[in-house]
């Protein structure tokens, strides 16, 4: 229900927040309507309807709120997803640079004795703001600069924190908005479930149901045979 709340975490609030972020926050504030119209009609039991039927309408209300959110949650995933991929090849553009002296760099860097030395000659690099030195160890493999994989990951790391902050930011928003898009499904699921009863109660009731209409039956087939 914390509406507010949730925009300001998202950072969705703010002029400068990615568009799919705003989205994202609207799905939950919609959902938080949903809900609180869902819990209206849980409240408010028609007095002409039996439990079982109060229930069965319910679960017809909590289909119908649950295909809403579905389908436009479904939408924004898929361009939270591809968002994301955009802002991977943005900071794989900053990195990847053609370079004419990539080779040469790789040589230099595999010949220093150690890899804490070819580390910190990359780390100097990017301190400096030469993306060209990342980009020859990323576009080169492991035994052309004598910096193992894991160490390249951890200076690609680096590089995005140094070279690419803003565009770290909003990937980092964008997956936490990914990640709260999937939450209010779940969370609201949970949330109807809890409101219509667990499978065996509503199976208890519809039994109890059947049993009333035979028990009407039978005591109408007795009055019938009573007045022959």
């Amino acid at each position: 229900q914390a509406v507010d709340a949730y925009a300001r975490q998202l950072g969705a609030d703010s002029p400068d927040a990615d568009n799919l972020v705003k989205q994202v926050a609207q799905v939950q504030s919609k959902a938080a309507s949903l809900w609180e119209s869902f819990n209206q009609v849980r409240a408010n039991r028609n007095p002409g309807d039996t439990p079982a039927r109060h229930l069965s309408k319910l679960e017809k209300a909590s289909q119908q709120l649950q295909k809403t959110l579905f389908r436009e949650s479904d939408i924004i995933k898929d361009r939270l997803k591809l968002r994301e991929q955009e802002i991977d090849r943005e900071i794989e553009a900053r990195f990847m640079q053609s370079s004419n002296d990539a080779g040469e760099v790789r040589a230099v860097l595999r010949n220093m004795e150690t890899v804490a030395e070819r580390t910190a000659a990359v780390m100097a690099a990017i301190d400096e703001g030469d993306a060209s030195v990342l980009a020859a160890v990323i576009s080169g493999k492991p035994v052309t600069t004598g910096i193992d994989a894991k160490y390249v990951k951890t200076l690609r790391e680096y590089g995005e924190k140094k070279q690419a902050a803003d565009l770290t930011a909003k990937k980092q928003q964008i997956k936490k908005a990914s990640d709260l898009l999937v939450n209010i499904i779940d969370e609201t699921i949970t949330l109807q479930d809890k409101a219509i009863g667990t499978p065996e109660v509503r199976a208890q009731f519809e039994q109890q149901a059947l049993e009333a209409d035979n028990a009407a039956l039978n005591f109408s087939r007795l009055l019938g045979a009573n007045n022959d």
